[in-house]
């Protein structure tokens, strides 16, 4: 099998979240399963800077309306030896940010990815084996399963060669749908019957991520509970009618992780290495942390930890509304991200009111989440959604018990102790409302200061849990053997 791998991001790279981890880890695994990937991403100004050498292999123009646009595609180096490749314009990747400043996306993101979408197809033509499925994530590559539904209907000429590609899109998160004005649809080079209700056209924008779903032989979300919470109007963000329409073609498949980058037995950004049968490098990395976030030693307090982007979804301002009643228990908290200036601010002020309990760090900091994830005994993740999450599997690897919103990947990865006494992994709440998160909250902090037997029991059982790439990989295999041995109805 050939598989394009068409991303936005790709830790540790360029990335802002989950969906780089996902670029990074998946084809890897496929990899390793003796599949023929490849990658391609933008070739930002952190992937130049840090992924050297390169090697030019293409060069094509991509029209945007009348523009006519140079873009290069490069070859790039990663450790994993998976092939990369990655799609060369300056004038549109060449910036500090990936997406845009302080929360507000650059003001040329349509054109910027219509671009890039145009070029990974040139580029897929020019191969001297085209790819025979081009799996696409997100609103950034949603475009080209339209584009290649073009070519097969004979829209669009001069990529023939791409008329038996198969596609898949992964929706990471439905909330993110690249929805730009109507004078965007001009940029994209598609007949005018593309702009309809049915199509591309969505209350009176032009949607990427719509025209995907419509068009994509498969579509995948990255939890099963994602996949049926998005056919429901409080999930489905304006498209759940369009996904209950295409159940048919929409699976649930569950994010894995890369033990290999995240576990404490030998990653290396932690100060002390640990495993489940000695759990002595936990309290070490603790320590160390508090140190390190200029907190005080606090004998018998648990340590809280948040890694997360600063956005509405992830549920912060829950956490803001029950600070008070979180500090009157035994507790330090930590936390790392960034995102929407509102919310950065917010964060900021925790830390500025208590500085004897909390500590902030507003930034994107690989090795300071490692250490998050070592040191805390608790990891908080009260979003309101979330269609996988990694962070709270991470969390169950490094022996820090998540408190979780019983929604998506969430309630797929997390089983609530109080409901499985001897089979529980943390604690889940529902809804997702202050009250609800709050008596989780007095849950963990009483057995942990109470229950240490327990408390260590349960700390083994999510350390031993197991949720690889191995498992995710073997389902994509699945897929892609599907629509290449002929399943293409659509």
């Amino acid at each position: 099998m050939r598989i394009l791998y068409a991303s936005a991001e790709l830790t540790p790279l360029a990335a802002t979240g989950g969906l780089g981890d996902v670029t990074a880890a998946l084809p890897a695994a496929l990899q390793e399963m003796g599949i023929e990937v490849a990658r391609i991403i933008p070739f930002y100004r952190s992937v130049r800077e840090a992924a050297a050498p390169a090697v030019e292999k293409f060069v094509c123009t991509v029209s945007l309306g009348r523009r006519r646009i140079s873009a290069g595609v490069w070859q790039i180096s990663t450790p994993d030896d998976v092939c990369t490749f990655a799609v060369d314009i300056p004038e549109y990747f060449d910036r500090r940010e990936l997406y845009g400043t302080r929360g507000v996306d650059y003001k040329d993101a349509a054109e910027r990815f219509i671009a890039f979408q145009k070029a990974v197809l040139a580029f897929a033509t020019w191969l001297p084996k085209p790819p025979q499925v081009i799996h696409c994530n997100d609103w950034h590559t949603a475009l080209i399963p339209v584009l290649i539904h073009a070519v097969r209907n004979g829209s669009i000429a001069g990529l023939r060669r791409l008329a038996e590609v198969r596609t898949i899109l992964t929706i990471h998160n439905l909330a993110y749908q690249g929805v730009y004005p109507p004078d965007c649809f001009d940029l994209v080079g598609l007949p005018a019957s593309y702009f309809n209700w049915k199509a591309l056209e969505f209350y009176g924008m032009v949607n990427f991520l719509k025209g995907g779903i419509v068009f994509s032989d498969v579509i995948t979300t990255v939890s099963p509970t994602y996949a049926r919470e998005i056919q429901q109007p409080e999930f489905g963000c304006g498209l759940d009618g369009l996904l209950r329409e295409r159940a048919g073609r929409l699976r649930g498949i569950l994010n894995g992780v890369d033990y290999g980058v995240w576990h404490p037995s030998h990653d290396q950004h932690i100060p002390r290495n640990y495993d489940s049968s000695d759990l002595r490098g936990k309290a070490i990395c603790k320590r160390a942390l508090l140190k390190e976030m200029g907190l005080p030693q606090r004998k018998g307090h648990a340590l809280l930890g948040i890694i997360s982007r600063l956005v509405e979804q992830k549920g912060l301002d829950i956490i803001d509304k029950a600070l008070e009643s979180i500090l009157r228990l035994p507790v330090q908290l930590i936390l790392l991200g960034t995102g929407e200036p509102r919310f950065e601010d917010m964060c900021r002020k925790w830390a500025l009111r208590h500085p004897q309990r909390i500590a902030v760090r507003i930034a994107f900091d690989q090795g300071l989440a490692h250490r998050i994830q070592a040191g805390s005994d608790i990891y908080l993740m009260p979003s309101r959604y979330e269609p996988c999450g990694l962070n709270q599997i991470y969390s169950l690897a490094y022996g820090t018990i998540p408190i979780v919103h019983d929604t998506g990947g969430l309630a797929d990865t997390v089983v609530d102790i109080r409901v499985h006494p001897t089979a529980g992994t943390g604690f889940k709440f529902a809804p997702c409302c202050t009250d609800a998160f709050l008596d989780a909250l007095h849950a963990a902090v009483a057995m942990y200061a109470s229950q240490r037997r327990l408390w260590r029991a349960m700390v083994r059982r999510a350390m031993a849990q197991d949720f690889s790439w191995k498992r995710a990989a073997g389902e994509y295999a699945a897929l892609y053997r599907t629509l290449i041995d002929g399943d293409h109805n659509t």
